[in-house]
């Protein structure tokens, strides 16, 4: 039920995602949405009882609704179409990362006590706000790492970019039900969140119906196959830019 509650707090933020980008700048945004998922992070540790502890999952997945969906705008403004999938593909590998050193970390804090888990995986969100806030710049043409000359070609491939949606039809959302790469994508989606969920409810309980495994290892063991989705979610986005780049003959390939 917790996890219902969490997932159903999920979508609220892509359903009006006009009016935060409006009036908050997306950096901004998601450094908020990290400082509020840390804290009611922690505050599932003092929960009281069982309807204190699903109004609280609820609340959780209302903070963490807006970052997928505003990161996704965010890399748009800084990666050019050829490097958007890679682009893409390096950040998804957090997400399997974090499924990966969930079990373990759970499994060490949790022989100690739940409550005191749920503070302490809450407090990574407050570092990595501050982490965010003093490494991600401002614009581009404030970043450390590109050239003075770089921003601006960047800046016109980007903005020819978003004039080309503009000329497209968009007089309604509903056109966008009409693109088969729509469903397909949403298919994929929804399969993968299956076999995600899948694995992290359930494959610790089967680990432990097996005598002699302690819960650390029960905990690797259940983060074990997110490093095979590290593997994938980097590489299938690096190859694919590659035979792009090869089909256009601008680049080499890195292979």
């Amino acid at each position: 039920m917790a996890w219902r509650l969490f997932h159903m707090g999920l979508p609220h933020y892509p359903t009006s995602r006009r009016l935060p980008s409006a009036s908050l700048r997306l950096c901004k945004l998601n450094g908020v949405c990290l400082v509020l998922f840390g804290g009611i992070s922690m505050l599932t540790g003092f929960a009281r009882d069982f309807n204190e502890l699903l109004a609280i999952r609820f609340e959780l997945g209302l903070a963490e609704g807006p970052v997928y969906a505003a990161s996704s705008m965010l890399l748009t403004q800084w990666f050019v179409k050829a490097e958007r999938g890679r682009a893409f593909g390096i950040w998804n590998v957090s997400v399997a990362a974090g499924g990966f050193l969930a079990g373990p970390n759970s499994a060490a804090v949790l022989a100690h006590d739940w409550r005191m888990m749920m503070v302490i995986e809450g407090l990574p969100a407050w570092i990595f706000c501050v982490v965010w806030f003093r490494s991600i710049p401002k614009s581009l043409q404030s970043t450390k790492w590109l050239s003075q000359q770089d921003p601006l070609p960047l800046e016109h491939e980007l903005a020819a970019e978003q004039a080309a949606h503009k000329e497209g039809n968009t007089s309604s959302w509903i056109v966008v039900f009409k693109e088969p790469s729509v469903w397909m994508l949403m298919v994929g989606f929804a399969c993968s969140q299956i076999i995600l969920y899948g694995l992290t409810l359930w494959l610790p309980t089967i680990f432990k119906s097996f005598s002699g495994l302690s819960e650390m290892m029960i905990g690797v063991l259940s983060g074990a196959p997110f490093i095979m989705s590290m593997v994938g979610a980097y590489y299938s986005p690096v190859a694919q830019t590659s035979i792009t780049r090869n089909a256009d003959g601008t680049l080499p390939s890195p292979w």
